[in-house]
């Protein structure tokens, strides 16, 4: 599973090169970002070709699945992040979480923590975040409302993802 994917490259000493080598058939479309050596990194899987990017580590990002939102929610859920990032002086791993929990603006097909009918719905939220040298990446399963705690000794920023189903 794309779980399982993301886990095999968080455990490996050169996370970009675990990207570039993993074997993907059969999985589904990811994006999956990556800080590796003080360089950030954007790796796309699109379910036929993988595509590396490298990106600004110095600021803020945010993604949503193009194949989820359309380009007018995108950016809506773009402005929720912007102000989030205005609003807060110091960006810590529990208001990212809370920001994944909570933001948007009443309409549950589209918030960040988004249910459509009970039949696509967020289901998981992934949050690493660095403490010292070790790296923690929290699994906070929405639907048993259990939480995994997994540790790597890799130096990775503040991130959070979520899953929808």
């Amino acid at each position: 599973s794309r779980g399982q994917i993301f886990l095999d490259v968080f455990d490996h000493p050169n996370p970009l090169a675990a990207f570039k080598q993993i074997e993907l058939h059969k999985i589904e479309p990811f994006t999956l970002v990556i800080r590796q050596q003080q360089q950030l990194y954007e790796t796309r899987w699109d379910g036929s070709e993988k595509a590396v990017a490298e990106i600004d580590p110095r600021q803020s990002h945010i993604w949503s699945s193009a194949t989820l939102y359309s380009e007018e929610v995108i950016k809506k859920r773009k402005e929720w992040f912007d102000a989030f990032i205005s609003n807060n002086a110091a960006i810590t791993a529990n208001n990212i979480l809370n920001f994944h929990r909570f933001a948007g603006d009443g309409d549950s097909a589209n918030d960040v923590l988004m249910n459509r009918n009970n039949e696509l719905f967020t289901v998981s939220i992934t949050l690493l975040h660095q403490q010292s040298h070790i790296s923690k990446l929290h699994y906070y399963d929405l639907v048993s409302n259990e939480e995994f705690v997994h540790e790597a000794d890799h130096s990775i920023p503040v991130t959070a993802f979520h899953e929808s189903a």
